[in-house]
Order: C-alpha cells, then structure tokens, then sequence
C-alpha cells in the first residue's frame, strides 16, 4: 500500500506542477527555503532514527524510503527557492516539481519492489 500511495503522491506532484505551469503562480522563494529546511531537519532525523533499527522488515524499509526520498526532495527545494530569488523566475520551481515527483516515483516501484519480494522471499 506504502508503494502505490507514493505512486499516487507522485502523479498529484505532476498534476499540481501542470497547474503551476498553466495557472501563471508565481513561487515565493524564501518561503520555499524556509518549509524546505525545517521539513529536511525533520527527515533527516527520522532517517537517522531508522537507520539505527537492527532488524528491518519491508515496513522499517518503507519508511526509510519516504523519509530519504523526502529529505533528497527537501533539498531540492532549497535549490529550486535559492534559483526562484536568484532569477526572480517560475521555472526552478516547476523544474523541482518535476524531479521531486521523479523521486516519489521511483521510491514507489521500490517500495512494491520490495514488498514482492518479501511476499515470494
């Protein structure tokens, strides 16, 4: 379940990325670095919390990829804000939406990935 709601997380990323795109919104960079630093201290942790766990099943490993995939997207964003002040531009926001959704995406198939194998494992 863990797999497809990030599969699901991805394609609402995609679709808010379009509206963004289509619907003229003007990102606000500070704002975006700001969300971005206090979310990644927040995954960092959390990814620092479970990698300490000694024996993992595919949920501990689910949560581990949600919290990594987060904190590479949290990173991301404080990229894409610091270009949005930089170039007082949209499209280091839309450019980020677009690889945090590819992330999500691909911690999705992971995520399935593993737990089929641990069903047939």
């Amino acid at each position: 379940m863990s797999g497809w709601l990030l599969i699901l997380f991805a394609a609402g990323i995609l679709v808010d990325v379009g509206r963004r795109f289509f619907g003229d919104v003007e990102p606000i960079g500070t704002t975006m670095m700001v969300m971005a630093l206090g979310a990644a201290i927040v995954n960092a942790t959390c990814v620092w919390l479970l990698k300490k766990i000694r024996q993992t099943n595919v949920n501990v490993r689910a949560a581990t990829t949600f919290s990594t995939n987060d904190f590479v997207a949290n990173a991301g964003v404080l990229v894409g804000g610091g270009l949005v002040l930089w170039t007082g531009r949209a499209w280091p926001d839309l450019v980020v939406g677009l690889a945090v959704a590819a992330i999500a995406l691909k911690g999705g198939i992971e995520i399935l990935r593993d737990a089929r194998g641990q069903e047939h494992g």
